[in-house]
């Protein structure tokens, strides 16, 4: 256990994995930006309870950017797209080839929901008055103006809130004295400068409810602590102890090395049982690929993966760093978009289900490159129920059955946490450096006491 506990502290191992050519190529890998050293308690209130998702309501899904969908699920002028968020709904709109704007799903009438799924029409019309709006949210059609002695044409335009776009995801934030997006994600696109998400397209998007709060849900997907018990068949392909973590603002990042056994792992694995773990073959499956006699499995998978995308992207792959075409790029923009680096192709958002704080919805994106002017057409959603799995949605793959084993501990996880003798939970120096992070974020969000809430199990409300 000590030798395990000594390799988790390995803040630079990763690093050291690397020639240092890529680090020259690539400068920002090497940024150090731990978070202060300690470990962490968390209040099961803070996680859990109705009264931290009231706050949410309040602090962070009515003042935060949040992503609301693709820009390629809105291709032409007039489509929109139905955005909810707890008891909160809001239309996403293409009124213009390249301008997105966002209203309020609430006719100012009488309140009606205005769409209700998504689809394309030239105005944004109420199905119980016929009140019409422009793309841009100007009235159009107001039966019996005269009726309204007390308010003119002018004033029925429809509430707008603030839109922004970044990486081929549009974004919206209800806060009207809202910073911009821009500087609200900070350093992220320098980040992705040579993995550009808008040059991607959807080949997969699944929707599952899920029964566990949001945070829970997506803490899952914050950290390869966890990787040695959920995911035992990951331990043959996964360094998931030596992975450097760091924090830039408003967003969080983790890296660890694939193609490479984790410590936890004993014994000697081939470099054909890693390849095939890095595959999520099952044990009775034929083997994909075949590794020859002497060639390391982390060259192996780096040069398959520059030829699969050679298809797609031509001769620029030759440029690309070992790291980039196998290694683990895990990023978290607060409060829930979970955007993937390098050249994987995962993109995740975790939200309440509706008003319910005790289940939420988990998306997986898979984000593919295509040729250049060759974009296809954005797959269609696929929606599980809380008593489906993830693997009844043939379009994820083998990958499907690795959610599935984290899917199994959420009702573990909700109901241990509203079980809980201490009220808390501990969060590790350096493994969960990027949850740690969430919960800093999350209380300056919500307005706890911090200082309060390290000394007890129960954070103190601060007023306002």
């Amino acid at each position: 256990m000590s030798e395990v506990q000594n390799i988790c502290k390995r803040y630079n191992s990763f690093l050291e994995a690397l020639p240092p050519s890529t680090l020259e190529k690539l400068p920002e890998l090497g940024v150090d930006n731990r978070l202060s050293p300690g470990s962490m308690d968390v209040s099961t209130d803070e996680i859990i309870s109705r009264e931290a998702h009231e706050r949410e309501k309040e602090h962070i899904w009515t003042k935060a950017w949040q992503m609301a969908c693709r820009e390629e699920q809105i291709p032409e002028i007039g489509d929109q797209y139905v955005y909810d968020i707890c008891d909160k709904s809001y239309i996403v709109v293409r009124s213009a080839e390249n301008e997105f704007r966002a209203f309020v799903n609430s006719c100012p009438h009488r309140g009606r929901q205005l769409r209700e799924y998504n689809g394309n029409a030239a105005q944004i019309r109420c199905g119980f008055h016929a009140l019409t709006w422009s793309l841009e949210g100007e009235i159009k059609h107001l039966p019996c103006l005269n009726e309204f002695t007390r308010r003119g044409k002018d004033d029925w335009r429809l509430p707008q809130i603030k839109t922004g776009t970044w990486g081929g995801f549009v974004f919206i934030n209800p806060d009207p004295e809202a910073e911009s997006l821009e500087s609200y994600l900070g350093e992220l696109p320098e980040h992705f400068k040579r993995w550009k998400l808008e040059d991607r397209y959807i080949v997969a998007h699944v929707q599952k409810i899920c029964p566990t709060n949001w945070k829970v849900a997506q803490e899952a997907f914050m950290e390869s602590f966890h990787v040695t018990t959920t995911h035992p068949q990951a331990t043959l392909v996964q360094n998931n102890l030596d992975v450097k973590g760091d924090v830039f603002g408003n967003f969080s990042r983790q890296m660890s090395l694939l193609a490479t056994p984790s410590p936890q792992k004993r014994g000697d694995v081939s470099n054909q049982e890693v390849v095939d773990a890095a595959l999520n073959l099952l044990p009775e499956e034929e083997k994909l690929l075949e590794v020859p006699d002497g060639v390391p499995a982390r060259e192996f998978m780096a040069e398959a993966q520059r030829e699969r995308l050679r298809v797609t992207l031509g001769d620029q792959v030759d440029e690309l760093e070992q790291t980039e075409l196998v290694d683990i790029f895990y990023y978290t923009v607060f409060p829930n978009f979970h955007p993937w680096g390098a050249f994987n192709e995962l993109t995740y958002r975790f939200r309440p289900n509706g008003d319910d704080h005790r289940t939420s919805i988990m998306e997986v994106y898979y984000l593919q490159t295509f040729k250049e002017g060759e974009r296809p057409a954005p797959n269609p959603t696929t929606h599980l129920s809380i008593d489906q799995w993830f693997s009844e949605a043939p379009e994820l793959g083998n990958l499907a059955w690795v959610f599935d084993q984290d899917v199994l501990n959420f009702p573990a996880m909700q109901r241990g946490l509203e079980s809980s003798a201490t009220g808390k939970i501990v969060l590790t120096e350096y493994q969960e450096i990027k949850i740690r992070h969430f919960y800093e974020l999350y209380r300056k969000w919500l307005g706890y006491d911090a200082a309060a809430a390290g000394a007890a199990s129960r954070p103190r409300l601060v007023a306002g």
